[in-house]
């Protein structure tokens, strides 16, 4: 088999301080190989940095891996159960309630996020499984599209931040195919390129601070599956809203 190097949340340091024409480049190969897993009528379902690995020594090429949750999609209907990682779960595959092509573009959306951002889309204060997949069903916590507050990152460019937006769609029916996602970034003018005014107010020490925190906090869950319709809409979900505090 081919050797690939670390993942992207091993490498996180280097993602958020790397110059915007690579990260262009890395944006391009994750939208790639989702169009062709795509393509191939396969699911993954289970993207996310730790499974984007880099392809080469100068870390400017990426590399899909871990497709021991991946299926083959149905023509006719979407497929039950639940796969993945929970940060990087669709509100509907969290949800277990039903699956299909689009939840693998929200992954991928919220892969994005991470990388831009320095944060998950959806974490609520209490950062546990219940809280983070009742945030994620219920979307009573939005994504703010807006640099973590941990450090001062390097803005990425407005058409990618509104991809991504796209890409982050609770209604999976107004998400972009992987397709759409690889024209998109593949389009003449879409560089990632920011002003170089804004790139002067970036500081490593910050960036590298944030890179820590990522992969000590979001780089330990683990990918789940799980066939129980009642899972999440049952007991988990009455629990949780007793428990609830009114206002």
């Amino acid at each position: 088999m081919e050797r690939c190097g670390a993942s992207l949340m091993d490498s996180a340091d280097y993602v958020l301080t790397c110059e915007d024409d690579i990260f262009g480049g890395l944006v391009r190969d994750m939208a790639k190989a989702l169009a062709h897993v795509h393509k191939k009528g396969i699911i993954h379902r289970d993207i996310k940095p730790d499974n984007l690995l880099f392809g080469d020594e100068e870390r400017r090429t990426l590399k899909l891996c871990d497709f021991g949750l991946s299926v083959a999609a149905s023509k006719s209907q979407n497929l039950p159960g639940r796969f993945g990682t929970m940060p990087y779960m669709s509100p509907e595959m969290a949800a277990s309630a039903g699956h299909c092509f689009s939840t693998d573009v929200w992954s991928l959306g919220a892969t994005l996020y991470v990388l831009i951002f320095g944060d998950l889309p959806y974490r609520p204060p209490k950062m546990c499984r219940e809280h983070l997949k009742m945030a994620i069903i219920t979307g009573c916590l939005r994504p703010s599209f807006q640099p973590s507050i941990r450090a001062n990152l390097m803005p990425r460019a407005a058409s990618l931040v509104d991809l991504v937006k796209q890409m982050l769609s609770r209604d999976r029916s107004t998400r972009p195919t992987a397709a759409r996602v690889l024209t998109a970034v593949l389009k003449p003018g879409s560089s990632t390129r920011t002003s170089r005014v804004q790139q002067a107010f970036c500081t490593a020490p910050g960036k590298l601070k944030t890179a820590l925190h990522l992969k000590v906090h979001f780089g330990c869950w683990k990918a789940q599956k799980s066939e129980d319709e009642d899972d999440v809409l049952g007991k988990d979900t009455q629990r949780l809203s007793q428990n609830a505090e009114p206002g």
